[in-house]
């Protein structure tokens, strides 16, 4: 809110900052970080609409409001085509790939002293130093076992 007291300031941010920096500064002043949308939508984009909050109704637990479908939608648009992210997702896959390789090259789960326990389907990539004391997810520090053996490997890691 401008009032007389502080007119100049809000003027000399006026003068002096970006559309968006303002809005911001503005937002941020009345105390409501959030700024309205409007939107017109065919018959069709809003069935398409009310479909997706349908869909995140199951994952929620709760029929979500237009702002958290919005928000999702938005989310799920940017974890799949931005390339930003995909280059983030791409050097983990690296790693992945590379202990991939080093399963189908051996055909077998493995356990961490090196035989081989001949499981080839249900195979799980393992840390052999764990990632929570700052083991590195590179192909050095991951070893694959199979599900049975690695469920072994944590449950004596717990003892």
């Amino acid at each position: 809110m401008i009032t007389n007291e502080n007119k100049d300031e809000w003027f000399k941010k006026a003068s002096t900052s970006t559309k968006l920096q303002l809005e911001k500064e503005v937002m941020k002043a009345s105390g409501r970080m959030t700024k309205p949308l409007s939107l017109e939508l065919t018959l069709g984009e809003h069935e398409f609409f009310h479909r997706v909050q349908e869909v995140l109704c199951a994952k929620l637990d709760h029929y979500p409001t237009k702002e958290e479908a919005l928000s999702w939608m938005m989310e799920s648009t940017l974890k799949k085509i931005d390339p930003v992210r995909k280059a983030d997702r791409s050097q983990d896959r690296s790693v992945e790939d590379q202990v991939n390789f080093a399963i189908k090259e051996s055909g077998q789960a493995e356990l961490q002293d090196g035989t081989k326990c001949g499981d080839q389907k249900w195979t799980h990539q393992h840390h052999v130093i764990a990632k929570e004391f700052g083991g590195p997810d590179t192909a050095e520090n991951l070893v694959t076992l199979c599900a049975s053996h690695h469920r072994m490997v944590h449950r004596a890691m717990e003892h």
